[in-house]
């Protein structure tokens, strides 16, 4: 039995050994899984901070997008506005011309009024006075003509006004539209990127998960290779509380044994003895027969109407049955 403590012994130290490796091996994948988780965490920083940019970089492609809209829509309204009020102030022009060519007829009336009126004899009372007359009527028509000319003029700056201000907001709004265009050429640039980077940090996200879960799962498993090994060692060490314990028993049989094997030889040295006595008995008890016989004979004597039953209980064989 000796020998197979020993052996337990050393199943135990080998198993020691294997559980002192498992621990190793599961403190170094404790390490691995700490800093996957660390990165794991980084990652995920990352691609949160990747999906608000992306948001953010949408949100404002978005608005550029509706900026150039607007601005495109109110270029449209601008331009459809000049080209149908551009014909009015050609209109208005028109009648500038109209009025200013109005004035120079009736200047002109006036002048030969005048002239005529410079060569009439004064003394001539009525022909002075017809002179005279159309003199002031050249002056009245010249005088309503220049109303009417500053009107139409008035008219025609203040469409020509108009126009020029629709004109210059159009300049301005397609100065406007080309700076949102290019806001928006910028905004889809930045949106390209961010979601390049969302791309990039979901895919590296993705890898920390999953080296995160293999190590996790490995971890696992060495937790349960430890657990069985440990096991093992318990169940080595209770073995050999039980094989302890076993040739313990034997060596306290043994030491039994060797107390019997010489009480047995005391009781060998005295069966000479006993067997003397045996053999006296015996003889004794062949003495006894005879008597019994006899006392047999007697009691047939005194009276055979009656059957006794007598045991031979004086017989060498016990097992004998009685005598009648």
């Amino acid at each position: 039995m000796t020998h197979l403590v020993v052996e337990i012994l050393a199943d135990i130290k080998e198993a020691v050994k294997a559980v002192e490796n498992i621990k190793s091996l599961v403190t170094s994948a404790e390490t691995k899984v700490e800093s996957a988780r660390k990165s794991l965490d980084i990652r995920r920083n990352d691609l949160d901070l990747g999906n608000k940019n992306l948001a953010v970089s949408s949100n404002a492609l978005t608005n550029a997008i509706n900026t150039v809209k607007v601005a495109k829509e109110e270029e449209g309204r601008r331009k459809f506005l000049i080209t149908n009020f551009r014909p009015e102030v050609v209109k208005k022009t028109k009648d500038v011309e109209m009025a200013q060519a109005s004035v120079r007829d009736l200047e002109t009336a006036l002048q030969e009024a005048v002239s005529f009126l410079e060569f009439v004899n004064p003394a001539d009372n009525i022909e002075y006075q017809e002179a005279l007359g159309k003199v002031k009527e050249a002056e009245i028509a010249l005088g309503l003509a220049d109303v009417a000319l500053i009107t139409v003029l008035k008219n025609q700056s203040e469409f020509q006004n108009l126009l020029d201000s629709y004109e210059q907001n159009l300049v301005n709004i397609q100065t406007q539209l080309e700076t949102n265009e290019a806001n928006q050429l910028e905004a889809q640039k930045d949106f390209d990127r961010a979601q390049q980077l969302q791309i990039e940090a979901q895919a590296k996200y993705e890898i920390a998960l999953k080296t995160f879960n293999e190590l996790s799962g490995d971890l696992s498993t060495l937790e349960a290779n430890g657990a069985a090994e440990n096991d093992k060692v318990l169940q080595a060490i209770n073995d050999l509380s039980v094989k302890t314990i076993l040739a313990k028993k034997i060596k306290d049989l043994e030491q039994t044994v060797k107390g019997l094997e010489l009480t047995v030889g005391g009781l060998t040295a005295g069966s000479s003895e006993i067997v003397k006595r045996v053999t006296h008995l015996e003889v004794g008890a062949d003495d006894l027969d005879d008597r019994a016989y006899v006392l047999e004979k007697k009691v047939d004597f005194v009276g055979r109407s009656k059957r006794l039953v007598i045991p031979n209980i004086f017989s060498s064989n016990k097992w004998d049955s009685p005598k009648l």
